[in-house]
């Protein structure tokens, strides 16, 4: 009663805390949850975790505070359960004049239940964990290496990569293709992602697939380059399609349009591998005595990138800097970087042609005046002494 005599009347707000548990009574994040009212009206919606932090750093739960009416009946609805958890099942309850929460309808999955302080605590059931088995193979049918894989989950986070060819081999010696254990949830859809194809294969596109309680695979989607397929055996087989491969001439000329010999070249990968390697000269005659060129074949892939090295050069002859060039279709060669010694073209035939220049060394013989003289007999020597 007031000094003026009028009675006052304070209500309590209703709280209620709602508690997001893993099995071992720990708070866990990334569940969506919504309270319906009785015409299904959303009152309040929130995501587990997002509430702060204990002092200890444990997750606290959330608290739901003056948005629900005393003996009305409320609807908890998940709208999305954490990572590798089932949702529960929508439950009703109401709340007293106390705070008291009473559990109306409960059958549902996990577990719910009011705690002694009256907080309703929702233990979420995990996923059945799936064994999964991914097999990269060539158009054989044979485990090849080199394809950098991961597998996504639905919030594109990486699951599990590995890299083909690593998990050792069979007795025959043949690879093993590469088993994913308890990582993948059932029912869950997940993406696969080829970072890095094998040398001279093309990367397969994106799919998704999702895993049933019999460790079924079943393709959602799949646009893809190369070849994807699930084997009777259930494992996921993927086959790569092969890159187109040219044929890329290299001639090693003078200034006179003449194939000279003796240069020592190398053609490098992107990696820098090397690819193809020759000595210029060392590819027979034509019919009118000069020199072939040389002809790389089926080792170039289209639309790569590679790099000429001139290990040495013919005798007489400087060596170039090194050259990148890439093939395109119709086995068209463009050069993309050549600041180099000599020069280097693309002929109308498509050759690739490098033209050394020749060494050219000065020697003068003066006497102390800086004047030329005549009568002095020199000689150069190699490192023979020829």
């Amino acid at each position: 009663v007031a000094e003026d005599g009028t009675v006052v009347i304070t209500d309590k707000k209703t709280t209620v805390t709602v508690s997001k548990q893993d099995i071992g009574g720990v708070e866990i994040k990334g569940a969506k949850i919504q309270i319906l009212d009785k015409d299904d009206n959303v009152v309040e919606e929130w995501t587990s975790g997002s509430d702060g932090e204990n002092e200890d750093g444990t997750l606290k739960p959330h608290v739901i505070e003056g948005k629900l009416n005393v003996d009305e009946e409320y609807t908890l609805h998940e709208e999305t359960a954490p990572g590798g958890y089932n949702t529960v099942t929508d439950f009703t309850f109401k709340v007293d004049n106390d705070n008291k929460v009473t559990l109306v309808s409960v059958e549902t999955d996990g577990e719910v239940e009011v705690a002694d302080d009256g907080s309703i605590v929702i233990t979420d059931s995990r996923k059945e964990a799936a064994t999964v088995t991914v097999s990269k193979q060539d158009i054989a049918g044979e485990e090849i290496a080199g394809a950098k894989i991961q597998i996504l989950d639905k919030n594109g986070e990486v699951i599990e990569e590995w890299t083909s060819g690593s998990d050792g081999t069979n007795n025959d010696g043949s690879l093993n293709p590469h088993i994913i254990e308890g990582k993948l949830n059932v029912d869950e859809e997940y993406t696969l992602h080829e970072e890095t194809a094998p040398g001279g294969y093309n990367t397969v596109t994106d799919f998704t697939f999702k895993v049933d309680n019999d460790n079924k695979v079943t393709l959602v989607s799949v646009e893809t380059d190369g070849e994807v397929e699930v084997a009777d055996d259930g494992s996921i087989v993927i086959t790569d399609s092969r890159k187109e491969t040219a044929d890329v001439t290299v001639s090693k000329q003078d200034i006179a349009g003449e194939e000279i010999a003796g240069a020592k070249i190398q053609i490098l990968d992107k990696n820098g591998e090397v690819v193809e390697e020759w000595t210029s000269g060392s590819d027979g005659e034509n019919e009118d005595g000069t020199l072939k060129p040389h002809t790389i074949e089926g080792k170039l892939y289209v639309g790569e990138e590679y790099t000429l090295h001139e290990e040495a050069g013919p005798a007489g002859f400087t060596t170039v800097s090194d050259i990148k060039f890439e093939i395109g279709e119709d086995n068209k060669v463009t050069i993309t970087e050549a600041t180099t010694d000599g020069e280097v073209e693309v002929a109308d035939d498509g050759t690739v042609v490098i033209t050394d220049k020749k060494t050219t060394v000065t020697v003068s013989k003066q006497d102390i005046g800086g004047a030329e003289i005549a009568g002095a007999q020199i000689q150069i020597l190699d490192k023979d002494d020829n």
